[in-house]
């Protein structure tokens, strides 16, 4: 069961990923270089077969006696197209044999050819909300997947860079053009004239087949679905936050060193989108609360409930113990870039004092923290009172009277 979970997963990242695209360019198919060497060698067998009936037919000529008038009963169209099959044989026999060069225009057709299907399966899988919520369950699945398979977690994060990071997003993450809005304005408003104008079509409409009217209403059918495929980038961004956390809760065996890099590995690049998305990217009141309570949840139950009182276990051997400095500083910068573009509620705001409290016995916490405070100082004072405190007045007339 696990097998065939990964392997749908697998196939959807390959038509939702465009960096299965670049891969194919950069680095040759075997299957494609398997074909190129059989056509090669195909053809290679074809020149020398060529050879060898042009050696035949001259000796052939060569024990015959030739006559330089053509027979009588051969007339000159005759003689014409002899000459001409003549040409076309030398022709075929002064070729170069073929190389790998040659047939590169069978890549690119396979290449073109593949790269058509993938955006018909894309097409395919963006086209209804239905499809679209597949997609995003499969990549929750994906998340949920034991440790094992990283390598499929690591592409699907891969593929929310891309919609996120890199700008290459789809359609269903596509804002509702204003022109669209005006036009579900309008048709409301003229929802009483249509109604009039159905009513006096009835009679027409109810001779006519149902295929005809299938295909009159097609066109509508599509539009009314593309409007509600595209439903804006905060969506998404809120799935991908609460999907993504289930990676930090995997709790793999103490013993797995691999495991436990492979862990820590995709938990590093879930927080760098993380971040990026509070640095870079707009995100909404309800994305921000998101965001907040899903790192408060995995800071909770990813450092409150790690011990480590056996002498034998090692602190940075561990998963908590090798996050904890990125989880610290994700959430501490998440908490003030949020706080400068809307309203964090008491409750999220009495919810970080319990949690932080309860964790001041790591390290990692109180030297993220000191940062922290350290760079709001210097912002405040650059900003309120104009000074910078790496350059303070006083300290250039100490250094003066030295």
């Amino acid at each position: 069961m696990l097998q065939a979970r990964v392997s749908i997963i697998k196939w959807i990242i390959a038509f939702t990923g465009r960096f299965e695209k670049t891969q194919i360019h950069n680095k040759p198919d075997s299957a494609i270089e398997a074909l190129q060497r059989q056509v090669l060698k195909q053809l290679q067998e074809l020149n020398v077969s060529n050879n060898d009936q042009s050696k035949d037919g001259s000796e052939s000529k060569s024990s015959t006696p030739a006559s330089s008038n053509p027979p009588q009963h051969l007339s000159v169209s005759s003689v014409q197209q002899i000459e001409t099959e003549a040409n076309s044989n030398t022709s075929t026999l002064t070729e170069k044999e073929p190389s790998i060069s040659s047939v590169s225009s069978l890549d690119d057709k396979l290449r073109s050819s593949a790269s058509a299907e993938e955006e018909l399966v894309r097409d395919v899988l963006y086209s209804t909300r239905q499809n679209i919520n597949i997609v995003h369950e499969m990549f929750r699945q994906a998340f949920m997947l034991p440790l094992t398979e990283v390598p499929t977690m690591r592409r699907v994060v891969k593929v929310y860079q891309e919609w996120i990071q890199e700008g290459e997003i789809p359609l269903f993450m596509e804002e509702i053009p204003k022109d669209m809005n005006v036009e579900s304005e309008e048709s409301h408003s003229d929802e009483g004239e249509e109604k009039e104008v159905l009513s006096r079509q009835k009679s027409t409409n109810s001779l006519r087949n149902v295929s005809y009217m299938r295909g009159q209403l097609h066109s509508v059918i599509d539009n009314a679905l593309n409007t509600h495929v595209r439903a804006g980038p905060q969506t998404t961004l809120q799935l991908f936050i609460t999907n993504s956390a289930h990676v930090f809760l995997v709790e793999p065996p103490r013993n797995a060193t691999k495991l436990v890099q492979a862990q820590v590995d995709v938990c590093k690049r879930v927080l760098n989108l993380y971040r990026y998305m509070v640095m870079n990217v707009f995100l909404s009141e309800v994305t921000w609360q998101q965001l907040l309570r899903v790192l408060l949840h995995i800071t909770r139950v990813m450092l409150q409930e790690a011990t480590f009182d056996e002498p034998s276990v090692n602190k940075y051997e561990t998963v908590a113990g090798r996050l904890a400095g990125p989880v610290f500083q994700t959430l501490i910068v998440s908490w003030i870039k949020a706080n400068l573009f809307v309203q964090v509620s008491r409750d999220l705001w009495d919810e970080l004092v319990d949690v932080l409290s309860s964790l001041t016995n790591w390290e990692e916490l109180i030297t993220e923290w000191a940062k922290n405070m350290e760079t709001m100082t210097r912002v405040l004072a650059r900003h309120v009172y104009k000074l910078e405190l790496q350059d303070l007045p006083l300290d250039r007339l100490t250094e003066q009277k030295h």
